[in-house]
């Protein structure tokens, strides 16, 4: 299946992964190169009432994880209504050694192990938290436009606010094309 689906899993090697709205993890990649290939997870679990979104970098020796849970608080009361495609959620990611800095050699070039993954001098667990409010204003099955409210900590180091809208659209059954319009609010 697909992640707007009610179940999707995908598991092996992740492309382009995107967790939410994708202002804490958008495009996000499991692997370094295919000679190294990493057992990580995705999934998806959507009903009329609310989702959860999973995922895992790695089974074998993970240290990216995180995901989201959502509610449709209008379901609960009218799920046919209009009003059941707004949706409220939160979102937790952390990467277990993430890097502050990479390993150099004395030309200053960056050091890197036999997988090509890069050499790693210094790193930190880090997460980063999110609440967001969504309303998907068009809902058929050749277009989607949703607008968004993020507000993501990142323990810590900041904090960070994001409003946007998403649209697709589906001219044809094989034809389709995304849009993304946000303003960005960041602290240092």
């Amino acid at each position: 299946g697909r992640p707007s689906e009610p179940f999707h899993l995908r598991l092996g090697e992740l492309g382009a992964l995107t967790i939410g709205h994708g202002t804490i993890m958008n495009g996000y990649y499991n692997v370094v190169t295919t000679d190294n290939f990493g057992w990580g997870m995705h999934g998806n679990f959507n009903s009329v009432y609310g989702g959860v979104e999973l995922m895992l970098d790695n089974f074998a020796s993970p240290e990216v994880l995180g995901g989201r849970v959502y509610t449709r608080p209008w379901g609960f009361i009218d799920p046919g209504s209009y009003w059941h495609r707004l949706a409220v959620g939160f979102s937790a990611l952390m990467d277990i050694n993430a890097p502050l800095e990479l390993e150099r050699d004395s030309a200053g070039n960056i050091v890197v192990d036999a997988a090509v993954s890069p050499e790693v001098a210094d790193d930190q667990f880090t997460s980063i938290l999110g609440l967001d409010v969504e309303l998907s204003v068009v809902d058929e099955p050749w277009m989607h436009l949703m607008p968004y409210m993020d507000f993501n900590i990142h323990t810590g180091e900041g904090v960070g606010f994001h409003l946007g809208t998403m649209m697709s659209t589906w001219p044809t059954q094989t034809l389709g094309f995304n849009a993304r319009a946000e303003f960005r609010w960041l602290s240092n």
